[in-house]
């Protein structure tokens, strides 16, 4: 349980590291005029596309962190429900916040792009969708991944087993044959030596018991 909620937390702020740098990047790569549409607040195309790759990539990668410190599926779901919601919920409160129409002019900083930045709705509803999506196959790969490792050592372990047990066959068939041999020579052993008994004692004259023989 403490390495779910450890992995839902750990991965979401990684999540939220990668975005913001990300996002900062790309705004100061870009530059204002490829950010935004010329004398306004509505951002651009190429803007959108990068969105939607960013938020894509920052759930990739929380769920793959999610799912390398919980080792769990159900803390990966919940991760990816958590940013399902919370995106849903920062898109809504985005569009009911009222944003004035004023021009844009010069350069425009980092925080009041954001602030000021107009973003469509439908776009709004799909980066948590995608961020969503991200975050499960982000921890389906490190999943498979983890599979793909764990075959060849499942494989491994599994032959080391069947030699063990073979051996083990070989030396209780060892063991036993041994015994058997050493059985037969002590019985051996003590018909000799009561034939022995019954052969000096007809010679020097006496009969043997019955218990000699």
């Amino acid at each position: 349980m403490l390495k779910s909620i450890l992995g839902v937390v750990v991965g979401y702020i990684v999540m939220a590291i990668f975005s913001f740098a990300a996002f900062t990047c790309a705004y100061l790569a870009l530059g204002v005029e490829r950010v935004f549409e010329s004398g306004s607040y509505d951002i651009s195309t190429i803007w959108m596309v990068v969105m939607i790759v960013l938020s894509l990539i920052g759930g990739i990668l929380g769920g793959w962190v999610c799912a390398a410190i919980s080792k769990s599926k159900g803390a990966c779901t919940a991760f990816a429900v958590i940013v399902l919601v919370l995106g849903l919920i920062v898109a809504i409160m985005t569009k009911m916040k009222e944003h004035p129409d004023t021009a844009r002019t010069g350069d425009v900083p980092n925080l009041q792009a954001m602030q000021m930045a107009q973003t469509p709705t439908w776009l709004c509803l799909l980066t948590p969708v995608l961020g969503a999506a991200g975050v499960l196959y982000g921890a389906r790969m490190k999943s498979f991944r983890r599979r793909k490792i764990a075959r060849p050592r499942q494989v491994e372990q599994t032959s080391r087993r069947l030699a063990l047990v073979g051996a083990g066959t070989r030396r209780s068939n060892v063991k036993s044959s041994w015994g058997s041999d050493l059985r037969l020579h002590r019985d051996g052993d003590s018909y000799r030596h009561r034939f022995h008994r019954c052969f000096s004692g007809s010679w020097s004259g006496t009969r043997p018991s019955a218990g000699q023989l």
